[in-house]
């Protein structure tokens, strides 16, 4: 991973972020995507570091002292990546991460309570997929987020929402 200096502004950001959903506070550090997510289940926020250029994830663990505990950072499979939302996605008990690249030209979904974070069905391929976040939009299962998509094909920006759970 290329930034680590950061570190402090993660009190702030998880306290924040306590406050908020924690689907929808990603923030770009000039290529790390930093995102709080319950990434372990248990009602805590945790942290999520995703290296752009590499795709590298890494996942730090809220452990009882107030401390991150990071895991080791693991591969998800998508170089290049530009978009990333983590959210009720695939369980209501604990968020997922889901990140897109237009180089790839797909959709990786990670689950993020395995130490490996071995990327997990479903992949969506699509034309320069981009943007995506995790909204609580009516009318789909309780207890679980939609994914919001935006991908460039011949310069027009498509959009379209999906849940992941049917």
């Amino acid at each position: 991973m290329k930034r680590w200096t950061s570190f402090p502004l993660w009190a702030l950001l998880i306290q924040t972020a306590a406050m908020l959903h924690a689907g929808e506070f990603v923030t770009n550090w000039g290529g790390l995507l930093t995102a709080a997510a319950d990434a372990d289940g248990d009602g805590d926020l945790d942290s999520v570091l995703v290296d752009q250029e590499t795709g590298l994830v890494s996942v730090g663990i809220l452990n009882a002292n107030g401390a991150l505990a990071f895991r080791r950072p693991a591969a998800a499979g998508l170089p290049g990546v530009t978009g990333m939302a983590v959210g009720r996605l695939l369980s209501g008990t604990q968020d997922t991460l889901a990140l897109a690249s237009p180089l790839g030209n797909r959709l990786q979904v990670v689950d993020l309570t395995q130490d490996d974070l071995r990327p997990m069905l479903p992949v969506f391929s699509m034309a320069g997929p981009r943007w995506l976040a995790a909204l609580p939009i009516p009318g789909g299962l309780s207890g679980l987020d939609s994914l919001a998509l935006a991908a460039a094909f011949d310069g027009v920006s498509l959009k379209f929402t999906r849940q992941l759970v049917n």
